[in-house]
């Protein structure tokens, strides 16, 4: 309603009365809800608080306003788990408005550091469990840090279980080594699957499911993750 009116006023105010007006009276409030909001419990996202004003802000307020936004995403983020999945969201819309300093502050020293212990933490050998907040990250991060995520804390881990899980006497014809990699190549974030390495873990993960259902067991001792990752 506030921005509503502001706006209504601006077809009946002078652009000198109509500044005067946002400064003395609407951007210092502005400021009061950015440098007071806290991100626990059903709190307004920041980006709705600040992202519908912020065509009508000259570059002086900005250059107040834009440091304390990142300020309290920092603040946000030193309490953030990736279980939170509310962060890629909150994150997205200010990746255009805060410069990329800010952003790549808030990816190297904050999220990607926690992203990479939660998927040190997931069992491979379990095809329930994925990191399904993983593809929430993928028009988010760039893709380097997200690609360096997948093949650092996943890809190696991923491939040797499904070859294990193929080339168990147990494995059914492949089935359960079929399971993980469906479930595991569905958690991939789309563009990551379009990345050298980790197409070349998916292609050894397909082949290790297929010798294992043909009981090639020369095949499946050809496939070992290590040799088929650096195939590339």
């Amino acid at each position: 309603p506030c921005l509503e009116l502001f706006r209504a006023l601006g077809s009946v105010l002078e652009g000198e009365a109509l500044r005067e007006l946002l400064a003395d009276a609407v951007f210092p409030k502005l400021v009061r809800a950015v440098t007071d909001w806290r991100a626990g419990g059903l709190g307004v996202p920041l980006h709705l608080l600040v992202l519908p004003w912020i065509e009508h802000l000259d570059r002086t307020m900005l250059s107040r306003i834009l440091p304390e936004v990142a300020q309290r995403l920092r603040n946000y983020l030193r309490g953030w788990s990736p279980e939170d999945r509310r962060a890629a969201g909150w994150l997205r819309p200010w990746m255009r408005v805060l410069d990329q300093k800010s952003t790549e502050a808030l990816f190297s020293q904050h999220v990607c550091p926690k992203l990479a212990r939660s998927l040190r933490s997931f069992r491979p050998d379990d095809a329930t469990a994925h990191p399904e907040y993983l593809s929430d990250w993928h028009d988010v991060l760039p893709p380097a840090h997200l690609l360096a995520l997948v093949e650092g804390e996943l890809a190696l881990r991923w491939a040797s279980t499904v070859h294990a899980a193929a080339a168990s006497p147990d494995s059914g014809g492949g089935a359960a080594a079929a399971r993980l990699y469906v479930a595991w190549r569905d958690a991939l974030p789309t563009h990551a699957r379009d990345d050298r390495a980790i197409v070349a873990y998916l292609q050894a993960g397909l082949l290790a499911v297929r010798a294992a259902a043909d009981r090639d067991a020369d095949g499946l001792a050809r496939l070992r993750p290590r040799r088929a990752a650096t195939a590339s």
